[in-house]
């Protein structure tokens, strides 16, 4: 029932989302990355309250969300920066990539749901690896 809200939500973030954009051009492609990073970060906290309205969800809820990709990120970026001299672009990529995983399976492993997701997630691999498995062994 909220179509044409969420319509006007779409023109208007697109219309922030398109002068952040065309404001950091003039710096190049991290100006135009700082210029989406402001405006998303200007959009949450309206697009917060209006989503958990008539919910029994909390904003607060909403930004505990954003907890764990943003730590992980902030990681990638801290390690990327750190060797960003001393590594191959490449390899920069894939460890930082690799560390933004590991720091994401930390924190999952941190609360009670986040491990019960990983092991979920380990029970789901195991059932879907054992009949490729015993075929392979078969095979042999």
């Amino acid at each position: 029932g909220r179509t044409q809200s969420m319509f006007w939500w779409g023109v208007l973030s697109a219309l922030v989302t398109a002068v952040g954009f065309l404001f950091g051009l003039r710096w190049g492609a991290a100006g135009v990355a700082a210029g989406l990073f402001w405006t998303a970060l200007g959009r949450i906290p309206l697009l917060f309250p209006w989503c958990v309205a008539g919910t029994s969800l909390k904003v607060l809820d909403l930004y505990r969300l954003l907890v764990e990709p943003t730590l992980t990120v902030l990681a990638a970026f801290a390690f990327g920066n750190l060797l960003f001299d001393a590594l191959p672009i490449m390899l920069n990529v894939v460890f930082s990539t690799l560390l933004s995983y590991i720091v994401c399976l930390g924190l999952n492993l941190c609360g009670s749901d986040g491990r019960r997701a990983v092991l979920g997630a380990l029970d789901a691999i195991s059932n879907v690896a054992a009949p490729v498995r015993r075929r392979l062994l078969r095979s042999s």
